[in-house]
């Protein structure tokens, strides 16, 4: 193959790659709106009403934090008698762990009723398809989706 020839080649090669990279940046999905942002439109909110989810989400996610990272100490000091006794099987979890997680529960529990009671009788009828949705998110639970696609590498049960 003569050298011009090649040229040739890889020039429509690369001119053909550039265009298909061209494409997959125009063609692609744009950005997903945040979940609470899909929240409000599910539920049709209005400006005072988005203005006061957002505080109450804002104030729930603090909390969660919060519990999170009290959670996330405790079960450090945990498996760290992994390192320190090595010759026991295992601990007793800490009994905080327990209050921690029912202060989660609870916690969205109570969150979930804050925002029920944001809503006019219209909006209601929208509340359990909120419920559901914000229950599957919370619980990492996709399988109901059906707009999720599978993971590479995962068998859904």
């Amino acid at each position: 193959m003569d050298k011009h020839r090649l040229y040739r080649l890889a020039t429509w090669s690369l001119l053909a790659l550039n265009l298909v990279l061209v494409a997959f940046l125009f063609l692609r999905p744009g950005p997903q709106k945040p979940a609470p942002e899909k929240l409000i439109d599910l539920l049709e909110l209005t400006d005072e009403q988005q203005g006061k989810f957002r505080e109450l989400a804002r104030a729930h996610r603090g909390e969660m934090r919060s519990v999170n990272d009290r959670q996330r100490q405790l079960l450090r000091d945990y498996f760290a008698g992994l390192h320190e006794h090595p010759e026991r099987d295992s601990f007793p979890l800490p009994p905080a762990m327990l209050d921690l997680q029912e202060a989660k529960i609870t916690g969205t529990y109570a969150h979930l009723r804050e925002v029920r009671s944001l809503l006019t009788p219209a909006q209601l009828e929208l509340y359990p398809e909120f419920t559901r949705r914000a229950l599957r998110r919370i619980l990492m639970d996709n399988r109901a989706d059906p707009k999720r696609r599978p993971s590479p590498g995962r068998k859904d049960q």
